[in-house]
């Protein structure tokens, strides 16, 4: 759960592109919660699936358009450490496969099927987020 709170912060701190994007003013509680959970399952598709995420990337859009759609909800990582979304994220699916939940790492038959059950996932979060539309 902490990396992905760096993650967002990194995001809106160090990419010059995401200062532009217009933020949403304050996302309800379920917005948040959408938000980070597809916040998370598009890291993990990143670090567990990169072939896969860089075809649909690359076909749908670039990489930074997407982040610039994800930093729109800013005020979301605020509520990263509120237990209901803490909660939340500690059994999302992503972030097992990461290994951040404190138990083992999986297998690659447990990456390889979690590549292959979410990239319909990928393709909708990446449409989602994508401000710029650029398909």
């Amino acid at each position: 759960m902490k990396p992905l709170f760096k993650t967002t912060l990194l995001l809106t701190t160090l990419c010059p592109t995401l200062a532009t994007a217009e933020p949403i003013a304050s996302p309800t509680p379920e917005q948040c919660r959408t938000v980070l959970s597809e916040f998370a399952m598009f890291e993990a598709f990143i670090a567990a699936c990169p072939r896969i995420a860089r075809a649909e990337i690359d076909t749908r859009t670039r990489l930074n358009n997407v982040y610039e759609g994800f930093a729109r909800y800013g005020e979301c990582g605020k509520q990263i450490e509120s237990e209901p979304i803490a909660s939340m994220l500690s059994e999302h699916p992503a972030i097992r496969l990461l290994g951040q939940d404190g138990k083992r790492r999986p297998s690659r038959a447990e990456t390889d099927a979690f590549c292959r059950r979410h990239r319909s996932d990928l393709t909708r979060i990446v449409l989602k987020y994508n401000p710029g539309h650029n398909r």
